[in-house]
């Protein structure tokens, strides 16, 4: 949970595909198949860091939990 005066950061698609390591493609069409949650303000694309933080932690996580 956050702290009540701590800023949301919406880090840009091609941010987003850096902290991913993924190409800017792949981060497209994960947000057209609804595996990376965003909003639309306008033109913008917003994608809650939590999100990709949520993701890369499960991006990397051995199978059976270890």
């Amino acid at each position: 949970m956050r702290e009540p005066n701590q800023q949301i950061f919406f880090p840009s698609r091609k941010e987003a595909a850096q902290y991913l390591r993924i190409s800017l493609a792949t981060l497209v069409r994960r947000l057209d198949d609804g595996s990376i949650p965003y909003i639309k303000l306008g033109k913008r694309i917003l994608i809650p860091v939590e999100a990709l933080e949520r993701l890369a932690t499960s991006m990397f996580t051995m199978p059976g939990g270890k």
